[in-house]
């Protein structure tokens, strides 16, 4: 585990304490888990995003694989189907 020196304004401080009394966790616990969880966020925002961008990039090329996707997938459907 790695060590870091964060910085927080009173007010900022004093809620941390406050839950961390009432919570009976430590200071140092509420923190990570709070950057984890902004990071983890953080990540998945990125991802969405690059999988919009994706899409978008993807969009004019659509048509064709629906066309060739079409097919196989009501092929799929009625093999599937209990009749």
């Amino acid at each position: 585990m790695k060590e870091m020196h964060v910085t927080l304004d009173d007010s900022a401080f004093r809620r941390l304490a406050t839950l961390s009394r009432r919570l009976k966790l430590s200071r140092n616990f509420l923190v990570r888990e709070a950057v984890a969880d902004y990071v983890s966020r953080r990540e998945r925002e990125t991802l969405a995003l690059e999988m919009v961008h994706y899409a978008e990039k993807m969009a004019p090329h659509s048509d064709e694989f629906v066309r060739e996707t079409d097919t196989e997938v009501d092929r799929l459907l009625l093999e599937n189907t209990q009749w």
